[in-house]
């Protein structure tokens, strides 16, 4: 998944901020099948929060990339949030990457 949101990044980048159905939808299915990783059980909340925490918080704050891509990310972002384990919270809170992202 780490691969595919690379290169769903590169050309969300490239596309800038011009509005395209295609990448849009991308997005979606995206950060859909990020969750469905993350809602399947406590190893997936782990692993989606650790590989993607970042990623995705760094997204939402994108300019180059459509607004809309970046609110689907702020979308998932807080989700991802709202129910990660705690013991991954206080990790995140000791790592000034991740503060950066807050």
């Amino acid at each position: 998944m780490v691969q595919w949101y690379e290169k769903a990044r590169e050309m969300w980048v490239e596309a800038g901020q011009l509005k395209n159905e295609a990448l849009m939808n991308l997005a979606e299915d995206f950060f859909d099948s990020l969750m469905v990783v993350h809602e399947n059980s406590n190893e997936g909340k782990r692993q989606v929060g650790e590989a993607f925490l970042h990623h995705t918080g760094q997204l939402t704050g994108d300019t180059r990339v459509h607004i809309t891509i970046q609110q689907e990310a702020a979308r998932k972002l807080n989700q991802i949030l709202d129910e990660i384990p705690q013991e991954l919270k206080k990790q995140m809170l000791m790592s000034e990457e991740d503060l950066g992202v807050m």
